[in-house]
């Protein structure tokens, strides 16, 4: 299950509280889905250790709406992506992937949002392709 960053977490009280000129941003129309081979600190500084790289690895733009390939309406503090999400063909190992994190940039090490820990790590091997089913990112705010 995944949760706020510490980033996140100090923007929506900014926002929640009257401070207009925060520096978090509102949220974008798309959000990038990044793959990490170990686990992200909430303030994401160990991030360009962990994230994968290499081996035709990037992230995956992800639509930030309610639509048939964005998320599912927000239910009892929980929100999951409805569409799948698929990654490109490994051309090369990508090591075993224990975490992901969900980011406002395509390639920056800034702007994380939600980090989690997948249900199982998965070894990414030449010719794999890691994805995420419909309902397998399930983010709580409690």
């Amino acid at each position: 299950m995944g949760g706020f960053t510490d980033f996140l977490e100090s923007g929506v009280l900014a926002r929640t509280f009257g401070r207009k000129n925060f520096s978090y941003q509102d949220p974008s129309t798309h959000y990038y889905i990044g793959l990490a081979t170990g686990t992200i600190n909430e303030s994401f500084s160990n991030l360009s250790t962990v994230e994968v790289a290499g081996g035709s690895y990037a992230r995956v733009q992800y639509k930030n709406d309610t639509s048939t390939s964005g998320w599912l309406s927000p239910s009892n503090g929980n929100v999951v992506n409805r569409g799948i999400i698929t990654f490109p063909t490994a051309t090369a190992s990508w090591g075993t992937v224990t975490d992901y994190f969900i980011a406002r940039h395509i390639t920056a090490v800034t702007g994380i949002v939600v980090i989690g820990t997948l249900s199982a790590s998965k070894n990414i091997s030449t010719g794999n392709v890691a994805s995420f089913p419909s309902g397998e990112i399930s983010i709580h705010l409690d």
